[in-house]
């Protein structure tokens, strides 16, 4: 450019920009140029030499504090800087673009400055409630949103939707300004209240909107009832004379919980409309309201004849009032006058109006005043047209009310008539009186239909560029046809949306289109308002803003010009003396690498400079060694940086120029920055490496592992838990580590140990191993737990060639349920362990309802040559064989994959979420190759190859049987062409007889559009998309039509006929209909090998078997879905439509649905559908009342109303219709399109359809019996009844875990008796509705009476815990004291009618412990009994008796056994068997088992006050005792009320208690463990001798039950079992005590067997506690 223009030309282009340019010197800020746009801007003449702060700032001594010059010189700000200014001169915005030059030796800085002034205020109008002043409904909506999106998991945000109580009273009574004053004053007493980072929006007209931040919900309501007070206090200091009230109603959100706004706000609007109700309720009505307003008014006394006379002078409008027992009016004198009012008083006012109203509004008045003087209503507003006294119709508008007598009779009419055309000129006279002193437009608009203008100035009009005469003739004084047609949608939305939210002012930019052609942008501030006769208007300003927006376009241009130059300024180059291994830099080279002209000893000083990034330090060593070796050309990529700047890509190459004795030694370097292409290489590396991560549906988190510098890369996740990041995970330790803490099964755990660590994992990415799969169960942050699957694969990086394990972990929860739940139902094949053909076709038939077409696959694997391996091994090697190649093909295939064995050598895959069939087929055909080897089979080593056949889903609705036919033919095409290669369904071209062959042409080219599936295969074409062909090059291989064509075929007629197709070497018979599609004729042929008579007759004839058939499925229970399409399949295709649509309208359901639908191949997914056919129903019943109807064409009858129904899109004709419906009732139509004209079998569509009525019925009817049978009909859950079809339905393994909760009303009959049975049926279905709201509906079952059950799968025991508790809460809140709870959980052997047994025990213990019932008898009472025991303790009936315990080897005495005796008056000692049981039986055993604890606690105080050599004491505590909540609490207080050691103690609990639900009874013994006791578990081998207690519970002893002790010295077997169940205690740390040890041969055998501790009659019987102490206890 330099060549064409010199200095001058910049200077001026520069001067006539309308910005603001300017330069000074960096050093001394001195102005060197300014442009003259910025010399008019600030005033200045000659700025050149003046320094800038002084001449372009207000009072500054020095440079500004704001400058960016000091900050671009350190490059804090890069080569560049866009900021905004408030510039203290001029008082106005700009936007400023700063750079430094250099020019010479000298550094220059230079500036560009756009004038934004306007352009923000707008920004803050737009964003301003013009009323109140705070933020309005759209800014408010942005914030909340940002505010949403910005809060992480532990943030808390409180959002408060309030609406004012009786604003519309206040506009009714005191006007609209006094409404708006009481919104104003409710506004900005919150505003002033509110602190921090809370914030105020105004939602709509009295729905305000409150932010709290990080607060508790009990803290906003009380900062509402503050707020409420305040405004109480406040009202009457503003003069507000009413009460200033508002209903209000939260939401509280949470980090975690990712709502929108929509659902934050319908939250918030739910609970403030509750509070509302409750408003309106304490208020009373309306009446009442007014009667106390009316009541309180103090008695005021005036001049009410001279009342009406007052009113009459003061106000513009006419004034009337009326007695209407009377009918005599009185109107003000300026009406008489202006009217011709023969008097004031006119005694029949509805006689003389009668003439004097325009016709058109006549009936309107009369209608109007009549419900008046009824007394139907008590006021009205009616907009009329009356002649005046010259006889001119003038529009009016009556606000009147009436008042009733003291016996509400109709008495007194009153009000004011509004003279509106006056009304309206005195608007548009305050309009010119604006207009005249504005330079801007000023106008006014309805807001109705093209928007007509009402006015406009000058101004408006010289903008647009039209005389107020062509706006007039040309536009009709429309403002629309002046907005440019690209930005009238936009527009057009925007207004919409405006007067939606009843915004009251509208802001817009556009473009318009002036007269002359020409575009402009103007800027539109409008204020909305409604006119007299109620229709909303806009009125406002135009401004023309086509300069700003030209700067705004030259700013962006100027930006981007800056980031090009930007971009390639690394560009350079160098010269290289290779002998002494110096650089010579060009300043082109020294701007970008730094550095003198001359750098010596290359390349180590560059390298020691930290120039070259380490891992590149290698790469430049070797391109300088191949200079020096006489390399004529050398490159490399390397990574270089400049005084500490970030690395980037550089590719340097030497060109060698000079030699000498054939050495190198001079070169020259050339540098061009490649970052963005690495960064570009990078993308597609780390695309393609995580490609097939990305097409997972359900991705839960992935991750990216460098395995040689073993570090995490990155973490994703994309459920929004934030469950971790990279500060959490460093390494693979540390993700293995998180991994295995998530992993909520126990058994699942194991397997992920034994299957991974990370050293194999390491080993096998560097080994280049494929790394297998892992199923395993999730624990997610909320409490559930999934199934889930980590996959993981190897790549290797472009950067550094190290191996990247790139991983990711997907949901599979509802594939693996479905797994398992099929577990039991299905037949595996007995060889391979696979899926038989049975469960393939019942998962497949499944997954197949609603999948899209081409999404999913059959492919079919076939091994070659099996017979001859089964007959030269036997059967036995080939299954062998079979198993070899299942196990490879388990470990091969993803497990979203069913795999199954349906043949003797046949395996089959289906594919599901596909996308391209070319990856598929890819996919398949590598697993082919694979599976093509060598395997050793016996003692021989066998050569196998397969053979595959695919098919992809083609249509939608394809059964599993078509599907697999294709995937099977394919297959037999594969087997034909030789084995051992693979085969797609679509690459057939043998072809079987009888096929159907449909294509559409253009009637005028004759180029195929479109042709279905079969006919593709046949013709070995796929799609016509890119290359047109025509019909007679495919079918008959010419090069022109053919002469035989029916080519004068006329337009909707059908033609048959027979032609031999030389293509398929077949005499074809040809169906052929011409029809019209928009602009073009077109035309479908079909080809078929038989007539279309025999194809007609034999539909026909299997109408009866479909119908039978049917009615069989109905009979057998099959899916509704299912019998429907197969009937609209057999209709689209007996009338040959290319789709037919089912509609139903049902009971519960006002219209008319889309149900079902069925289409013909080849038909496109997104032609759409109809969804409401209350059209059809109405076209059925008015135009063809018998229910059929076939529209051919427009000139058809009923066309009107299809074309309605199809609104915008092509009526798809020809169309049949049918309908079957009873009165009122349900109903169904059936709709074909395109289909074929066939009016003789119009009578069995009907039929059909009527069959279609009926069976819909049927279902019905199925539907609403089978809810009767299984659910309660109170309370709508399900029954018990069901229950127990749960119980013998349900799989366990499927879950994995699952809680069991039951609650149980107490005293339930007697609650009926006091407040009645109604009472009871409430309360009852409250509990229901507070266990359906906590677990799933589908999940809760009435047992009976008042009890209830809930299952709650596949959650943590933390979560179920907290629902339980909150279960529990709840049900207090409905009635204290009412219901009992009790809950299991479990996470291995899960069993639901073992939980539902430990949950009736503690339901049993509870109620026991609650209710005073009766004994058998019912002589005593519980509480009788209850206190009977008190008193037999506290008179010392009840002993504790001690019997020694001793260590097996020494006898010494190493503890003891507190056991309770009863001692009777009369009988002496009685046996614990004999008491025990009725006490345990009535719930009181506790008091029994505290008794004995505080018995040993009392003995051992007092043996240790005597210096007793201490051992434990263990004691019993019962099952119904250890299921206490508060047990522990209450052995605490005992024991510490007497001061001594906890370990001294030790609970025993009996074997039984494994009967307890193992994490219920886990916590139990965690808790008394964690508080300092020892734990024994009593009695085992009895009964149960469950092993999980044994190795799931802290122990500190096992006793050996004394039947098994007995039988040791005399039974082998049961010797076995003692020993290897003492050798397992001592592996685990147990002590283990036999009990009941009593001769010297138990002790002999027990000894040798390492028995620990012994206990029984051989060393004493049970002692009391005297006796005790003076044999056993030692001293000091």
């Amino acid at each position: 450019m330099d060549k064409h223009f010199d200095p001058e030309f910049y200077k001026k282009i520069l001067s006539e920009i309308n910005s603001n340019v300017y330069i000074t010197d960096v050093e001394t800020d001195e102005i060197v140029y300014m442009n003259e746009y910025m010399k008019k801007t600030f005033g200045l003449e000659h700025p050149e030499g003046k320094i800038c702060w002084q001449v372009l700032q207000k009072g500054a001594t020095g440079r500004c504090a704001f400058c960016p010059v000091s900050r671009l010189t350190k490059k804090d700000l890069g080569n560049s800087y866009l900021w905004r200014e408030n510039n203290t001169l001029t008082g106005r915005q700009y936007m400023n673009y700063d750079i430094l030059e250099k020019a010479g030796d000298r550094w220059y800085h230079a500036q560009n400055s756009v004038d934004i002034t306007e352009y923000m205020q707008l920004s803050m109008e737009a964003s301003t409630d013009e009323l109140t002043g705070v933020i309005n409904r759209s800014a408010g909506k942005k914030k909340l949103e940002i505010t949403l999106k910005d809060m992480l998991p532990e943030d808390r945000l409180i959002v408060a939707l309030y609406d004012i109580n009786g604003l519309k009273w206040v506009n009714d009574t005191y006007g609209h300004v006094e409404g708006d004053r009481l919104l104003t004053f409710a506004s900005d007493t919150i505003q002033r209240e509110l602190s921090g980072e809370d914030f105020l929006f105004r939602l709509s007209g009295d729905e305000f909107i409150i932010v709290f931040k990080n607060r508790e919900l009990s803290e906003a309501e009380q900062w509402m009832k503050r707020i409420l007070r305040a405004l109480a206090e406040r009202r009457a200091s503003v003069g507000l004379n009413y009460d200033v009230t508002f209903s209000y109603g939260f939401a509280e959100v949470l980090g975690n919980q990712h709502l929108t706004v929509s659902d934050v706000l319908s939250i918030a609007d739910t609970q403030m409309y509750m509070r509302k109700r409750e408003y309106y309720i304490h208020k009373g009505f309306t009446g009442k309201e007014k009667d106390q307003r009316k009541q309180a008014l103090p008695t005021f006394q005036y001049n009410k004849d001279a009342l009406f006379e007052v009113l009459s002078e003061s106000e513009d409008d006419y004034v009337f009032a009326g007695n209407l027992k009377t009918g005599q009016f009185m109107y003000s004198y300026k009406m008489m006058l202006d009217f011709g009012l023969p008097a004031q008083i006119i005694d029949d006012a509805a006689l003389f109006w009668g003439d004097r109203i325009h016709p058109e509004d006549k009936s309107l008045f009369i209608k109007s005043n009549q419900e008046i003087a009824r007394g139907e209503t008590e006021r009205h507003t009616i907009v009329y047209r009356a002649k005046d006294r010259n006889g001119r119709w003038v529009h009016l508008m009556c606000h009147g009310h009436m008042v009733r007598d003291e016996n509400g009779t109709p008495d007194l009419f009153a009000g004011i008539i509004r003279n509106l055309d006056k009304k309206t000129a005195t608007i548009n006279d305050e309009l010119r009186i604006i207009s005249d002193s504005s330079t801007d437009g000023i106008f006014k608009a309805a807001m109705t239909e093209g928007f007509p203008v009402l006015y406009a100035n000058d101004g408006y009009l010289a903008i647009h560029g039209y005389t107020r005469k062509q706006l007039a003739q040309e536009l009709d004084n429309l403002a629309l046809p002046l907005v440019y047609e690209v930005d009238l949608p936009r527009i057009t939305k925007e207004l919409e949306q405006g007067i939606a939210e009843q915004s009251s002012r509208i802001i817009l930019e556009y473009r318009i289109k002036r007269r002359d052609g020409n575009l402009a942008w103007v800027h539109v501030n409008g204020g909305i308002t409604r006119l007299d006769d109620g229709t909303m208007a806009m009125i406002g300003m135009v401004m023309d803003i086509t300069e700003r927006k030209k700067l705004e376009e030259r700013l962006t241009h100027t930006e981007q010009l800056f980031h090009v130059a930007r971009k390639y300024s690394r560009l350079n180059m160098w010269e290289l003396d290779i002998r002494k291994k110096q650089i010579i830099q060009t300043e082109e080279s020294r701007a970008v690498h730094g550095g003198g002209i001359l750098i010596e000893n290359i390349p180590e000083s560059l390298i020691e400079s930290k120039a070259i990034h380490p891992d590149s330090v290698e790469a430049i060593r070797k391109l300088y060694r191949d200079l020096e070796e006489g390399e004529r050309v050398s490159s490399c990529i390397i990574r270089v940086s400049y005084q500490g700047e970030p690395y980037w890509w550089e590719k340097v190459t030497y060109t060698v120029t000079e030699w000498h004795e054939g050495r190198p030694i001079r070169a020259v370097g050339i540098s061009e920055d490649v970052t963005a292409q690495k960064a570009a290489e990078r993308r597609v590396f780390e695309e393609e490496s995580m490609r097939d991560m990305l097409q997972e549906q359900d991705m839960m988190f992935s991750f990216r592992l460098n395995v040689e510098q073993d570090c995490l890369e990155d973490f994703w996740d994309y459920r929004g838990d934030k469950l971790v990041s990279l500060n959490d995970i460093r390494d693979i330790k540390d993700l293995y580590q998180y991994l295995l803490d998530t992993i909520a099964n126990e058994d699942d755990g194991r397997r992920f140990q034994s299957y991974y660590k990370p050293e194999q994992i390491c080993r096998a990415a560097l080994d280049g191993e494929k790394i297998p799969n892992f199923e395993f169960r999730q624990k997610q942050m909320n409490g559930i737990i999934l199934w889930v699957e980590l996959n993981m694969r190897v790549t290797i990086s472009p950067d550094s060639s190290e191996h990247i394990i790139f991983g990711y972990v997907k949901n599979i929860n509802s594939l693996k349920k479905r797994e398992l739940s099929l577990k039991q139902k299905a037949e595996t094949d007995h060889v391979t362990g696979l899926y038989n053909y049975n469960t393939a076709k019942l998962l497949i038939g499944d997954c197949l309802l609603g999948a899209p077409k081409e999404s999913s696959a059959i492919a079919l694997l076939d091994i070659d040559y099996f017979k001859e391996i089964n007959r030269r091994g036997g059967y036995l090697a080939g299954d062998e064989l079979l198993r070899a190649i299942s196990s490879d093909i388990v470990r091969s295939v993803p497990s979203s994959v069913i795999k199954a064995r349906v043949e003797r050598d046949t395996f089959l895959l289906y594919f599901q979420n596909l996308s391209h069939e070319s990856e598929l087929k890819e996919q398949v055909e590598e697993l082919r190759r694979n599976l093509s080897r060598r395997y050793q089979v016996g003692t021989e080593e066998v050569e196998v190859t397969l053979t595959a056949g695919i098919c992809m889903q083609f249509s939608e609705g394809m059964t599993f049987r078509q599907l697999y036919q294709y995937a099977l033919h394919a297959l037999k095409g594969a087997k034909r062409r030789g084995k051992n290669c693979l085969l797609m369904y679509r690459e057939l071209e043998d072809m079987k007889q009888g096929f159907d062959i449909q294509m559409t042409i253009d009637a005028s080219t004759y180029e195929i559009l479109d042709m279905n599936t079969t006919g593709q295969i046949a013709f070995g074409v796929s799609g016509f998309s890119k290359r047109r062909t025509t019909c007679y090059e495919l079918l008959h291989n010419r090069t022109e039509p053919c002469p035989f064509c029916m080519r004068n075929l006329k337009a909707k007629e059908d033609e048959i006929w027979k032609c031999f197709v030389p293509r398929l070497n077949k005499v074809m018979y040809i169906k052929e209909h011409q029809f019209e599609n928009g602009q073009s004729e077109e035309r479908t042929i079909l080809l078929r090998e038989s007539t279309m008579l025999e194809r007609r007759k034999a539909e026909c004839e299997s109408v009866l078997y479909l119908l039978k058939e049917s009615w069989s499925r109905i009979e057998q229970g099959a899916r509704r879905e299912e019998t429907e399409y197969t009937f609209l399949e057999y209709i689209g295709m007996l009338f040959d439509a290319k789709r037919t649509a089912l509609y139903g309208k049902k009971h519960y359901s006002n219209r008319y649905r889309l149900e079902r639908m069925w289409k013909m191949n080849g038909v496109k997914d997104d032609e759409s559908i109809k969804q409401d056919a209350e059209l059809l129903k109405k076209l059925l019943v008015t135009v063809y009342p018998d229910n059929k109807i076939l529209i051919e064409d427009e000139s058809s009858l009923g066309y009107d109303l299809i074309a309605e129904f199809y609104g915008d899109t092509p009526v798809p004709l020809p169309i049949l219709l049918a309908g079957s419906y009873e009165s009122g009732g349900q109903g169904v139509i059936v709709l074909l399109e395109h289909a074929a004209v066939r009016r003789d079998q119009m009578e069995l569509l009907a039929l059909l359809t009527s069959f279609l009525h009926k069976m819909d019925h049927v279902y019905e009817l199925n539907a609403s019996y089978n809810h009767a049978l299984q659910h309660d009909q109170l309370t709508g859950v399900f029954n018990y009844q069901s229950f127990l079809s749960y119980l013998q339905e349900v799989d366990e393994d499927v879950y994995s875990s699952l809680g069991l909760v039951q609650i149980q009303a107490m005293n339930l009959k007697s609650y009926n008796e006091e407040y009645g049975r109604r009472a009871g049926d409430e309360l009852l279905v409250a509990a229901s509705e507070v266990l359906t709201d906590l677990f799933e509906k589908d999940l809760v079952f009435r047992s009976g009476g008042g009890r209830f059950m809930a299952l709650c799968p596949d959650v943590t025991y933390e979560n179920f815990s907290q629902r339980c508790r909150e279960l529990q809460e709840r049900l207090g809140d409905l009635c204290d004291g009412m219901f009992v709870s009790a809950h299991a959980w479990e996470s291995s052997a899960i069993s639901v009618e073992k939980m539902q047994s430990q949950v009736e025990e503690k339901i049993q213990i509870a109620v026991g412990k609650l209710r005073n019932g009766t004994l058998e008898g019912g002589a005593r009472t519980v509480e009788d009994m209850k206190q009977g025991l008190k008193k037999a303790i506290a008179d010392g009936c009840f002993y504790t008796y001690l019997q020694p315990k001793a260590m097996t080897d020494t006898k010494q005495i190493c503890g003891a056994e507190a056991l309770i005796r009863y001692c009777d008056r009369e009988r002496g000692i009685i046996s614990p068997a004999r008491f025990l049981p009725p006490i345990e039986k009535a719930g009181l055993v506790r008091y029994i088992d505290l008794f004995v604890l505080e018995s040993v606690c009392r003995s051992i105080q007092k043996w240790l006050e005597k210096g007793w050599d201490s051992f434990p004491i263990s004691l019993n505590f019962s099952r119904a005792t250890i299921l206490e909540p508060e047990i522990l609490e209450e052995t605490d207080r005992i024991v510490e009320r007497y001061g001594i050691p906890k370990e001294l103690l030790e609970i025993e609990v009996t074997e039984s208690i494994g009967s307890i639900d193992n994490k219920g009874l886990q916590t139990i013994v965690d808790r008394f463990v964690q508080a300092g006791y020892r734990i024994a578990l009593d009695d085992f081998g009895a009964e149960y001798s469950n092993i999980y207690v044994l190795y799931s519970l802290k122990l500190n002893s096992l006793k050996l039950d004394r039947r098994i002790v007995s039988d040791i010295y005399h039974d082998s077997r049961a010797r076995l079992v003692v020993e290897h169940m003492i050798e397992m205690c001592k592996k685990m740390g147990i002590k283990c005590v036999a009990e009941g040890v009593e001769t010297e041969e138990h002790l002999s055998v027990l000894r040798e067997m390492g028995c620990d501790v012994i206990q029984g009659y051989y060393l004493n019987k049970p002692l009391p506690e005297e006796e005790f102490f003076k044999l056993y206890v030692t001293v000091e």
